[in-house]
């Protein structure tokens, strides 16, 4: 009897060791023939760009990224992704945000945020992103869909295009959320 308590006590206070981070893998929509426009990578980081075809990445109405950054510091996803929402107000006229939210995927805190840029400036358009990021240490994983918009003066109030139906719009914008919130698999090293 004692020695199942002594197990069951060392049970609960065994520290659980989380699996490190091998990749992280993005499902793009399959309804959309997506093109990849970049693929870079060095040691420890890579940048990958994809936007439906027919489109450049200048006159895209939606940009997915996936990005692995490699920092000096180690950092908390929730830090990272405040940062980037400061960023933003930097790059818009006016901005707003739904978030940040976290979002735990088996023992990994990700945080996702919904960024409204009204007019990002030097840009003929405006932006509504939906960003999730996952942090392991000094590695950072960014997933970003980007969805374009006419520019406006108040963040998160559209004017649709000439094209666009309002139910069209609210669809590409319910897609461009399940990428970043849904879509996201974290796969761990199985270590030894």
């Amino acid at each position: 009897m004692r020695i199942g308590f002594l197990f069951a006590v060392l049970l609960v206070h065994t520290p659980q060791v989380i699996a490190e981070i091998s990749k992280v893998i993005v499902d793009l929509p399959n309804d959309v023939d997506w093109v990849k426009v970049s693929d870079h990578s060095d040691d420890d980081t890579y940048l990958r760009e994809w936007i439906p075809s027919g489109t450049s990445i200048e006159d895209t109405s939606w940009l997915i990224v996936e990005q692995k950054l490699s920092l000096k510091k180690k950092t908390s996803a929730k830090r990272f992704i405040k940062n980037m929402m400061k960023l933003a107000q930097n790059a818009c006229t006016d901005v707003s945000y739904n978030g940040p939210k976290k979002i735990t995927v088996e023992k990994y805190k990700t945080y996702w945020v919904r960024i409204f840029c009204a007019n990002q400036h030097n840009k003929p358009y405006g932006l509504v992103t939906e960003q999730r990021v996952i942090v392991e240490g000094k590695t950072v994983f960014v997933i970003t869909s980007e969805l374009r918009t006419a520019p406006s003066s108040v963040a998160g109030v559209f004017t649709l295009g000439d094209n666009e139906s309002p139910k069209a719009y609210f669809e590409r914008l319910k897609k461009s959320a399940f990428v970043a919130i849904e879509s996201v698999r974290i796969i761990a090293d199985p270590g030894p």
